[in-house]
Order: structure tokens, then sequence, then C-alpha cells
């Protein structure tokens, strides 16, 4: 087995044709423990089928049917240009004020956020509109890459009143937006949030190592101050395949 980037993954595959276990069964029964044992942790790539097949001895149609069974189970995937590898644990996150950056610190997981690039330009008429703003307003546009246990996850790219990006916005590669907003005095009430599912731009496949079968979960957001008006503009582009979004209402009495 081999993991990207690194040598063969200490794993060791032993198969017995003596007994009823047909040899499929047998490989599969060790994958799943390789996974759930973190042999074969989140992310790493199996080798593909014709050197798993030499490696064991036996034909290639019986490991693909061992790795297929797995793959319908949900513990691994294949995906062209990328080949087969052991699934990330999705991140689940709900419409919420707090940035997503604090909520993968809040639940224990290590997120990193390198500047991409940080612009003062004027307002297109989407973002004005979402902003509340007229078009051509100067405002700030920062775009960072998330990475969540050294996995890309989303490039962030937030629009904001220009009048708070003065210098403490400089560092904000290193966290959220809530400590700036707090420094400024703002506080946020409420968030409206939209999500479409799309491809991923050229440069998006690029940052977030994505397949040629990439998705891209597009999240525009807008947090709002107690009185309604618009302060950030949220245009959030996460990796399909690690996040999934969660939603509760709570329903009056009938």
């Amino acid at each position: 087995m081999r993991t990207s980037g690194t040598p063969s993954t200490p794993l060791s595959l032993t198969l017995s044709r003596e007994g009823e276990v047909p040899l499929y069964r047998q490989l599969a029964a060790q994958l799943r423990g390789a996974i759930a044992d973190g042999t074969l942790p989140p992310g790493s790539r199996l080798d593909n089928e014709i050197v798993l097949a030499n490696r064991l001895g036996v034909s290639r149609p019986t490991v693909r049917r061992a790795i297929q069974e797995i793959v319908e189970e949900g513990q691994l995937t294949r995906r062209r240009g990328v080949g087969t590898r052991v699934v990330h644990v999705r991140i689940t996150t709900a419409v919420e004020t707090l940035g997503i950056v604090e909520t993968l610190e809040r639940d224990g997981h290590h997120p990193e956020v390198r500047i991409l690039d940080r612009h003062t330009l004027p307002a297109i008429t989407p973002i004005a509109r979402l902003l509340g703003c007229a078009v051509d307003t100067p405002v700030l546009r920062l775009r960072r890459l998330l990475t969540n246990n050294q996995e890309p996850f989303a490039v962030l790219t937030d629009f904001l009143p220009a009048g708070l990006g003065g210098p403490a916005s400089q560092n904000q590669g290193l966290s959220g937006f809530d400590s700036l907003l707090h420094a400024a005095g703002i506080r946020i009430r409420s968030v409206e949030e939209r999500l479409i599912s799309r491809p991923p731009t050229d440069t998006e496949t690029e940052l977030l190592r994505l397949g040629s079968d990439g998705v891209i979960l597009e999240r525009t957001r807008v947090l709002k101050d107690p009185e309604g008006g618009p302060v950030t503009v949220g245009i959030h582009a996460f990796r399909g395949d690690l996040i999934a979004v969660g939603v509760t209402a709570s329903l009056g009495s009938p």
C-alpha cells in the first residue's frame, strides 16, 4: 500500500487458500481492519489493482471485487486521476454566526489559513447588493486557503467594508473574522446563507487538490448586525467530499 507522497504503508496482507472464505472477502476484511485501526488513515491511497494482485498472487477481478465492496460501504472512494483512497471524515457545519475557522477549532480540529490575496477594489453589482452599498464603493476582498487537519478544505473569499481593512486584518490569515469584528465593536446578530453545488474552477482544482470529478459546495454567507444591516459577505468554496451541512429547525405547535 502507498499513501500520497509517502513510502509504502506498513500493512500486512495474508490470504489463505484453505477454508471456505473467498479470497476477495478475506482481502476486504483485512482492508476494513486496517482502516478501523488507523493503519490506513483517512486520505491514504491504495496501490492500484494490478500491483495489489501481483503482490498477493491473486487475479485482478478478485482485488477489484474486494475494493468495490468497501467503496459501496463508503469507506473507500475511487476518483479518476486520484486513485482509490480511504475517505476523509466529513465535517458537518451548521448555519450559525460563528465562522468556519472558529467552528473547526471549537470542534477539536486543527484549521490553518493562508492568505492568497488581499485587495481593496470597487464593489461589483452582486457584492454591492449583498453588502447594501452602492456599486463601485471600495470594499476589501480577502481570499484565503483553509486547510483542516493538513488537508486542503476550502477557498474562502470575503468582502467587507474597506474601513474594516486596517492593520488588524493583516493577520486574518491566522484566524476567522470574529476577533476583527469584535475589535471594531461590531456585533453579529444573524446570518443568511445560500448553498449551491458546482464544478470547480481550474484554480480551485489546483488549490484544493481535486480530481477531474471534483465538486465544490459553494456557500454565500452574509453576516448581519443587530439592526439587520449586512456587515460581511463570504463566498466560500468547500471541497464537496469533505463537508456536509446540517440544519435544525424548531417547529411551532400545530
